[in-house]
């Protein structure tokens, strides 16, 4: 299960191959989108220390 939102279409993520649609269970990260979002977290983390700032 994702636990966070893929912001724009969910086609359009599967599309770019980050996450796949499980008729079980809905859309879920696939191996490339887990690696983006461990890469991605940082960063984010960084972003909110920033803002916070200004």
């Amino acid at each position: 299960m994702v636990s966070k939102r893929v912001r724009g279409s969910p086609d359009r993520a599967t599309e770019v191959r980050l996450v796949a649609l499980d008729p079980d269970s809905g859309y879920r990260l696939i191996a490339l989108g887990e690696e983006l979002l461990r890469l991605m977290l940082p960063l984010h983390v960084w972003s909110e220390k920033w803002a916070r700032t200004l």
